[in-house]
């Protein structure tokens, strides 16, 4: 009898831990994107999303971003994809009057419940 009570003792204290280290403490029902790109101007700063267009590319797969965060104002400022996908990314932002952007070797993980969100900035050059 003795030792059930160290196992429900012990149980909740590794829940504890495993829950603080991020184990299993993001099981929601929410899907999770694997990327998501900040989409700003590289002169102003300012955000760009709003009417750019991108792709997340692994290997054969390639999944549309869609506009997924705004800004205090509304302005669209983030493009995610991959909805619960874990894979080794290349992403492609492009916007009419700027340069397309592209960056490589983007490595979103699969935790317990989710993949690991990847988070880059797309820093767009206007077109000469």
């Amino acid at each position: 009898m003795h030792r059930f009570g160290t196992v429900r003792v012990a149980i909740p204290f590794m829940a504890a831990a495993y829950a603080s280290a991020g184990c299993f403490s993001d099981c929601t029902t929410n899907v999770v994107a694997a990327i998501a790109v900040e989409v700003r101007s590289a002169e102003t700063g300012l955000p760009l999303a709003d009417s750019a267009t991108g792709f997340a590319v692994d290997g054969a797969y390639s999944d549309s971003l869609i506009q997924c965060s705004a800004d205090s104002i509304g302005r669209i400022t983030a493009l995610c994809g991959a909805w619960e996908r874990a894979g080794i990314y290349t992403v492609i932002v492009s916007r009419p009057g700027y340069q397309r952007w592209s960056q490589g070797n983007i490595v979103a993980v699969r935790r317990a419940c989710h993949v690991q969100t990847q988070s880059v900035l797309a820093a767009l050059e206007p077109v000469p």
